[in-house]
């Protein structure tokens, strides 16, 4: 455990250890320009296997073929497929209810380690922040990229019925999900009903015009499913020299001569999955593409910050005598709700494209205008400050540091509780219309000192 800790915990920019289990994946590569141009293009689809995901070497002690083979005490030597593997071990006395159960006390296995989950999702924590990756391909069971990459699953035509045509990422799990774990593809027999399903079904024509019509990068995925061999030859031989060019990214050192073996026309990138991840987004990055995930570290400091000073602000409220204070609050839920949004949101990789946030802004913007014009000063307040937070996601360190923590009509930038307190004391001077509202609204609800906090929800 104590390796696993490690690794964890690693970060490779500071990482001084020659003999490091992580750094050493990390093979240099020429990042084809084809892959970048198919990402902004949003032609690109991701092809997941179980590499990388729960069944990557140093999740847990043994991969789950390891396990059952070693229970059934067939020796390593023995070659013997995945799925006649499940199959023996489906045989009575146990049955296909053992081998589920086994499968689901895995998964229940690293929810209850953090670290061991953390380590599981290496991947998809760095898949999930680029914005121009919508569609995922997953022979894996597990909820991962549901979970961290905020994608829809598809396991089920009536899935793919409901959520086709949904805005958002999506995974299409062709061998079932360990939540709705009767789906699950393991045995010959589970293969054999599923490849039916692919050839005539409706999420197998789902996948033949994915993989028909964008680039497929294969991560984390040996080539030894059968399932795809038969798929990926059914799609060439329906598209011939049709079916654009894929890659493969894998560790192995002997990748080029199992896809020669197996007529697979693919190009091999000989790196770690998630490193290959780390580059492109590096690329996009410096194309302006997309904003470093960093930005999202900073707007938790900056909630942080937030949470310090509306605590501060409402230890001394006092409506009577302060009714612009109505104001401030409005402004700090603003942020507040804004840092909320986007880190919840993360996720999606929505927040990570630029373009996306400008559009936000520009959208609240006009939204300003208007309540600007109506003098619906407690809700514009509101909207302030949430512009304001959304706004951080483009600032540089100097401006997140003198981001304006207060807000009062008539004044510019405010940033310390004393500096607002002693431009309260001018509120009516600096903005009568502004002022007059907010006395009105006190008195009209009767707000008294100590008096409950006169917030604002997220919605106007």
């Amino acid at each position: 455990m104590e390796r696993i800790s490690s690794q964890i915990s690693h970060k490779s920019e500071q990482c001084r250890d020659p003999k490091c289990e992580i750094c050493k994946l990390k093979k240099p590569f020429k990042l084809p320009a084809r892959i970048v141009e198919a990402v902004l293009n949003q032609r690109l689809i991701v092809f997941a296997g179980a590499g990388v995901s729960t069944e990557a070497r140093g999740v847990f002690k043994t991969t789950l073929y390891e396990s059952i083979r070693d229970e059934l005490r067939i020796p390593q030597g023995r070659k013997i497929s995945f799925p006649k593997l499940m199959s023996l071990y489906c045989s009575p006395p146990r049955g296909r209810r053992k081998l589920l159960q086994t499968i689901r006390n895995r998964f229940d296995q690293m929810k209850k380690f953090p670290e061991i989950r953390r380590f599981a999702t290496r991947f998809h924590r760095e898949l999930s922040t680029i914005p121009y990756i919508q569609e995922i391909v997953t022979t894996n069971w597990d909820d991962l990229f549901e979970c961290e990459c905020d994608a829809a699953p598809i396991v089920t035509s009536d899935d793919f019925a409901a959520f086709s045509d949904v805005p958002g990422r999506k995974v299409f799990k062709i061998h079932g999900s360990v939540n709705n774990i009767g789906s699950i593809v393991a045995t010959e027999q589970d293969y054999r009903r599923c490849y039916r399903r692919l050839r005539t079904g409706l999420i197998g024509s789902a996948l033949k015009v994915l993989l028909s019509t964008k680039m497929a990068v294969f991560m984390g995925y040996s080539f030894q499913d059968e399932d795809f061999r038969r798929i990926y030859r059914l799609l060439n031989e329906e598209a011939k020299q049709l079916l654009p060019h894929s890659y493969i990214v894998t560790l192995s050192d002997n990748a080029e001569e199992t896809l020669t073996s197996l007529g697979m026309n693919l190009t091999v990138i000989n790196t770690d999955a998630t490193f290959f991840v780390e580059t492109l987004k590096q690329q996009l990055i410096k194309r302006k593409m997309m904003l470093p995930d960093q930005r999202f570290d900073r707007i938790q400091e900056a909630l942080d910050r937030l949470f310090y000073a509306h605590s501060g602000l409402i230890k001394r409220i006092d409506y009577q005598s302060n009714p612009e204070v109505i104001f401030c609050i409005a402004y700090q839920y603003g942020l507040k709700h804004a840092f909320e949004d986007i880190s919840s949101t993360k996720k999606s990789g929505r927040f990570s494209d630029p373009g996306y946030v400008h559009a936000i802004i520009h959208s609240y913007e006009i939204i300003a205008k208007r309540l600007r014009q109506a003098r619906r000063y407690h809700d514009l307040a509101y909207i302030e400050g949430f512009l304001n937070g959304i706004a951080c996601l483009l600032a540089d360190d100097t401006t997140m540091r003198e981001l304006p923590l207060y807000f009062l009509f008539g004044h510019g930038d405010i940033k310390t509780l004393k500096e607002y307190r002693k431009l309260s004391k001018r509120a009516e001077e600096l903005h009568k219309s502004s002022y007059v509202y907010a006395k009105g609204v006190v008195q009209k609800l009767g707000l008294k000192k100590g008096d409950i906090i006169f917030s604002h929800t997220p919605f106007l």
